[in-house]
């Protein structure tokens, strides 16, 4: 996709076997990352042992994650996902809407006319949608 082996270099990938605590967050931190990717909440969630439709869960996942990371200065993006069935999907991902209580931004990707399936290198059209603005930081106009 056009990286370089430079590029990749400064990539610190992690697949946790353990659920996340303050410490490995601290020592994930020591590394002075500027971008935190999360992919995908149903396993993070998952390993910390935590319920996605529950409140007090989302909460907690908030806490070891997005704000843990956010009071270090570093941004987090969560990929979540919303549930299968188009009918009864609506515009949030699954679980509480406590997901997106706690967010500052959050962003939905749909694709509008495929031209093969979804893939890496695929192409077609798709639709990128800001539901959440907090700081009001997004251009309009520019996905």
């Amino acid at each position: 996709m056009g990286a370089t082996a430079e590029a990749f270099e400064r990539i610190l990938y992690v697949e946790p076997e353990t659920p996340a605590t303050k410490e490995t967050i601290e020592r994930l931190c020591s590394q002075s990352p500027t971008l935190v990717v999360v992919d995908a909440a149903a396993g993070a969630y998952d390993l910390q042992q935590l319920d996605e439709n529950k409140r007090g869960d989302v909460e907690r996942f908030a806490r070891i994650y997005t704000r843990a990371f956010w009071t270090h200065g570093v941004a987090t993006i969560v990929i979540d996902h919303v549930v299968k069935n188009a009918e009864n999907r609506g515009k949030y991902a699954i679980g509480s809407e406590r997901k997106i209580g706690g967010v500052d931004v959050h962003l939905g990707f749909e694709a509008i006319e495929a031209i093969e399936p979804i893939s890496r290198g695929g192409r077609g059209l798709y639709k990128i949608t800001t539901h959440k603005n907090r700081g009001g930081w997004l251009r309009r106009g520019t996905a």
